[in-house]
């Protein structure tokens, strides 16, 4: 029997199921899924952007494996999946928590110097001749595990004196993270709003009992979105001139970088965001400490 050139070709080998992961694969996936979400916990949308175009680059690097094919993959379903929640807003969620988590511990140091002095501080620490010297945030310090600058602190030199200038760092505790990426910024996110009526007179104290009107329903102090104010700097927000609007577009008065919403601190200790559909009428109740006015916060 004859047998022809063709009985003698090699077989080809059965080619691999085109989406067949092994455990280098599955280990690649999770990580870059682990490290994706910790850019956009970190980052928001730009860390999404960023490792997304890291992990092009890593795919052209190494392209033609089945590893960076499969990586390719799981980018671009994240990628994609990611951008329903961006839409909607949520990357904001994990920096307005941290905001609110910083209000809420500056609101109890408030509260532990009421308590240890009888009062609330003023709003800022002035020299002999009535001249302001640093804020009220430079009393906060030791309540704020800072004791360290408190104590280094002179106490009859302005905020930017030559003994002070030197412990001016950028303290995360004063900025709102939804601003600020890492390193912090020396410009403070949250002011006390100064006038006759508030928590924060020109001269003079407050206490607690004084609030008539209720702790739960009078404002502490604000977030202010691009202060420009440091945070040793004895400079807050005028009751009598800023904006009795939420994100006012002047940016004169409570705002922020959370969209559609601030972040207040009631006198109880309490966070809470408030709408910019709040009206002029119910900030203002809510900013003066004995008004006798009423304002329902459940409905915000």
């Amino acid at each position: 029997m004859e047998l022809s050139t063709s009985d003698f070709r090699p077989t080809s080998p059965n080619p691999p199921p085109s989406f067949q992961f092994g455990i280098r694969d599955v280990l690649i996936a999770t990580t870059t899924i682990a490290l994706f979400f910790g850019f956009i916990a970190w980052q928001g949308v730009g860390g999404m952007v960023l490792l997304l175009a890291l992990g092009l680059s890593v795919g052209l690097c190494f392209r033609g494996t089945r590893s960076a094919a499969a990586t390719g993959w799981v980018l671009l379903i994240v990628f994609v999946l990611s951008w329903f929640p961006a839409i909607n807003g949520t990357p904001q969620a994990p920096r307005r928590s941290a905001c609110l988590n910083n209000m809420k511990q500056i609101a109890l140091a408030l509260l532990m110097y009421e308590s240890e002095h009888g009062c609330f501080p003023p709003p800022y620490v002035a020299d002999a001749q009535g001249q302001p010297l640093y804020s009220w945030r430079v009393l906060m310090l030791p309540y704020l595990e800072r004791n360290d600058i408190y104590q280094a602190w002179r106490r009859d030199e302005p905020w930017n004196g030559p003994n002070n200038s030197k412990l001016l760092e950028n303290l995360r505790i004063f900025n709102c993270p939804s601003k600020t990426a890492r390193g912090g910024s020396p410009m403070t996110s949250y002011l006390a709003v100064v006038g006759p009526e508030t928590v924060w007179p020109e001269s003079g104290t407050v206490s607690l009992d004084s609030i008539t009107d209720g702790s739960q329903n009078t404002l502490l102090f604000v977030e202010v979105a691009n202060s420009g104010i440091h945070w040793a700097e004895p400079r807050d927000l005028q009751f009598a001139e800023m904006s009795m609007r939420i994100n006012p577009p002047s940016g004169r008065g409570i705002s922020s970088n959370h969209p559609g919403c601030a972040v207040v601190s009631f006198a109880d200790g309490h966070q809470q965001t408030v709408p910019d559909t709040l009206t002029p009428e119910q900030l203002r109740a809510m900013l003066t400490i004995a008004g006798g006015e009423e304002v329902d916060l459940n409905k915000l």
